[in-house]
């Protein structure tokens, strides 16, 4: 059966690796509803159709933004018609979405380039590798309108003290070289490079039967999830559930919505 065809999404298929192209560069790849949705879709279809490699990559200039705050979008628009357990339910459900990489029988693969931002670093994290090109810059949310997503996941990615230093500077950020010297990506390499170092990368991998893969990439999981990046995930969930509706982030998301994110930025960093 042919893989359908995405508002969102990009699908590029060949023998050794299918490609997933967030395909919103307008936004700089924010997350969208739709976009989350789309891509749980074909994460499932591809189970059991496409190449044994599954890479993802952003269309443009970014690998993505993050989620889209924008107010049609559930992230800020819909909040204030939420309580604090639909919130929870919500945000759990969001981890469920992105945990299909981390669950996978394939081997998933980010391409980053460019700013991988909140939920795009989320995104990246959950694929089994992560290639950064040079240019690509990783971080928080620019405003601190959550509670710790990603804070208890970081942690097992880049270590205690570079997770805390996420969590508490707004804005954070780390380069490539940063990123491959903290464990957070395989290697690096240059922008125009990045496309081909990933296929050849994943033809090597290919070579390897499917079955075999998904039995190795399983046996690293298990290591993680016997000492709690699921439950680690799922806390961060919880803990931005409840700071969403901390008094300082809802008058935060509350001039996003009144008077546009650019606004919103530039009145809290000054």
């Amino acid at each position: 059966m042919p893989i359908p065809e995405y508002n969102t999404l990009l699908i590029e298929d060949s023998d050794a690796i299918t490609w997933i192209v967030l395909n919103r560069p307008h936004t700089r790849n924010a997350l969208s509803d739709e976009l989350l949705k789309e891509l749980s879709e074909v994460l499932t279809i591809l189970e059991t159709q496409g190449a044994p490699v599954i890479g993802i990559r952003g269309a443009g200039s970014a690998f993505s933004s993050g989620y889209d705050i924008s107010p049609d979008e559930e992230e800020i628009g819909g909040l204030g018609r939420r309580n604090i357990i639909e919130e929870r339910t919500r945000l759990r459900s969001r981890i469920g979405r992105l945990m299909a990489l981390w669950d996978h029988p394939k081997p998933t693969i980010a391409a980053v380039h460019g700013p991988c931002l909140a939920g795009g670093a989320q995104l990246a994290s959950l694929c089994d590798l992560t290639i950064v090109a040079d240019n690509a810059v990783i971080g928080e949310p620019t405003l601190p309108i959550g509670g710790g997503y990603m804070e208890p996941f970081w942690t097992f990615l880049i270590g205690p003290k570079q997770a805390k230093m996420m969590a508490l500077d707004p804005g954070a950020r780390f380069n490539a070289e940063q990123a491959v010297q903290w464990g957070w990506a395989n290697y690096s390499v240059e922008n125009q490079n990045l496309i081909s170092a990933v296929n050849e990368l994943a033809t090597r991998i290919a070579r390897v039967h499917p079955d075999v893969l998904e039995v190795k990439k399983s046996s690293v999981n298990r290591y993680y999830e016997d000492r709690g990046i699921r439950s680690a995930l799922v806390s961060g969930a919880e803990t931005d559930a409840l700071l969403h509706f901390a008094t300082p982030v809802r008058e935060m998301s509350e001039s996003i919505r009144k008077n546009g994110l650019a606004h919103t930025i530039k009145e809290f960093h000054g």
